[in-house]
C-alpha cells in the first residue's frame, strides 16, 4: 500500500516476515531482559525457549574436549536462539550464552 507507514521491528529476522503472519506471532512474544553470561541452554538439552535478540549477542558453543568449548556461532538482531524448534527439533546441539546482554524477545515452546 503505496504511503502505508512502515514499522520497523527491532528483531531483522522478524521484521523480514510479511506482517500478517508477525501480527499472529506478536501475542505469544515476551520482551525479555538477558543478562551475560545468562546460560540460555546447555547443549543436548529440551529447549524450553527462543528468542529474537534485540540489542544484545548469544554465543553459541560445542565442546572441544574436557572442559573446553568452542564458539561456532554469535547470534544478534539479525537471528534467533533455538533454530532447532524451527525444524522440529527440540533439543540443542550447542550451549547458548548471553555475551552482550540486553533484551530480546522471547516465546516459551511447547
Amino acid at each position: 500500500m503505496l504511503g502505508a507507514k512502515q514499522v520497523s521491528v527491532p528483531n531483522h529476522l522478524l521484521d523480514a516476515l510479511p506482517r500478517k503472519d508477525y501480527r499472529k506471532l506478536l501475542p505469544a512474544l515476551e520482551l525479555v531482559k538477558l543478562d551475560f553470561g545468562q546460560i540460555l541452554y546447555e547443549s543436548h538439552a529440551q529447549i524450553r525457549h527462543v528468542y529474537f535478540p534485540i540489542d544484545c549477542f548469544v554465543s553459541m558453543l560445542t565442546t572441544v574436549d574436557a572442559g573446553r568449548a568452542a564458539e561456532v556461532g554469535l547470534i544478534g538482531s539479525e537471528g534467533m536462539i533455538g533454530v532447532p524448534m524451527a525444524l522440529g527439533i527440540a533439543v540443542s546441539p550447542f550451549r547458548a550464552v548471553v555475551q552482550g546482554g540486553d533484551k530480546a524477545e522471547g516465546r516459551p515452546c511447547g
